[in-house]
């Protein structure tokens, strides 16, 4: 068995160039930073929440009929990662849809198809997203890893997510 060194996306650097130097000596798979610090945007739920069901941004805060931002702005430690890239597989992440719906929720946006509607506009991003990543690239395969820290919070006895986000 071999095991290979890869790491989170969210690092505190505030340069891409600095991320990048990190990410390449310290992964044998690289992946793509995400840099809070850098700018807004590119904190996880804003990343992959912001104009989703709505909301936009306040700050670091998803709010009902709140402005979204430029979704480019979202990714520039990835995309300084993306030309650097060495082998044939990159790992990358996004935040899970549970996690956007509780964000979402707390951020004012209402209803009980919430977690549904996350999943379905979740795909397209995540798929755009993928094929981003394949093209600019070059990498032939593509981790993607759902982050999902509001899982935690509902315990592992919750039976209640929809049946598609269980399979997701």
């Amino acid at each position: 068995m071999t095991l290979h060194r890869t790491g989170v996306g969210s690092l505190p650097h505030e340069s891409p160039d600095e991320a990048v130097g990190f990410v390449t000596r310290t992964s044998d798979i690289h992946y793509l930073p995400q840099l809070p610090n850098r700018h807004v945007q590119e904190s996880m739920l804003l990343q992959w929440g912001d104009g989703m069901a709505g909301a936009g941004h306040d700050g670091p805060t998803l709010l009902s009929g709140a402005p979204s931002g430029d979704r480019d702005e979202g990714f520039g430690g990835a995309t300084a990662m993306l030309h650097r890239i060495e082998g044939d597989v990159v790992k990358t992440q996004a935040t899970g849809p549970v996690t956007l719906a509780a964000a979402l929720q707390a951020g004012g946006v209402a209803g009980p198809d919430l977690v549904v509607r996350v999943v379905d506009e979740l795909l397209v991003r995540i798929e755009r997203h993928v094929s981003w990543v394949r093209e600019e690239s070059g990498a032939k395969r593509v981790v993607l890893v759902l982050d999902e820290p509001a899982l935690a919070a509902l315990g592992a006895s919750q039976t209640t997510l929809p049946d598609s986000v269980r399979r997701s």
